[in-house]
């Protein structure tokens, strides 16, 4: 039942995952282009669901100067614009040139600040962007990110005791 809902391939994962390793590894931010804004703004918290992404969130947006964001999808949206909703993303993404990634940084980092005017940095918790850094490393060079890890454990008890509906495959 659950399988009409909320389909899942763990073989396109794994693809999906494999291309983004290739496409942009340790040569192609040693050697590519990349955006050239130094934004510190954007915040990316990722990790599993469940693994304390929304707490450390609430705990950095108790400082003044910054913006919890929620779980925003920007990024993936970047990604699919610029990539393409097709196989091949990773690597048409990374082949850009410097000024298609300024382009592409100069509008997210837009509404990123439309959401929090006057405020220095702004979190963006979406758990599944850890699938996207690639691109936000290449758009977004001055982001800092945090990965939250807890016990695999754990996260499965948590999502068995609340089922997740909708984009949680």
């Amino acid at each position: 039942m659950l399988r009409l809902s909320q389909p899942f391939s763990r073989d396109a994962l794994a693809g999906f995952i494999r291309a983004n390793m290739a496409a942009f590894d340790a040569a192609r931010f040693a050697q590519g282009p990349r955006a050239k804004n130094h934004d510190a703004a954007p915040i990316f918290v990722v990790g599993m669901p469940r693994s304390g992404t929304s707490l450390c969130e609430q705990i950095l947006a108790a400082h003044r100067d910054v913006h919890g964001a929620g779980e925003r999808t920007a990024l993936v949206g970047a990604f699919a614009r610029l990539g393409g909703n097709a196989d091949g993303a990773a690597p048409r993404i990374a082949a850009l040139a410097a000024a298609a990634l300024d382009e592409a940084a100069q509008k997210y980092l837009t509404e990123l600040h439309a959401l929090a005017l006057g405020k220095s940095r702004v979190v963006d918790k979406m758990p599944g962007n850890e699938l996207y850094l690639g691109i936000a490393a290449l758009m977004l060079p001055g982001a800092k990110i945090i990965h939250c890890v807890r016990d695999p454990r754990d996260i499965g008890l948590s999502i068995w005791t609340f089922r997740f509906y909708g984009e949680h495959p």
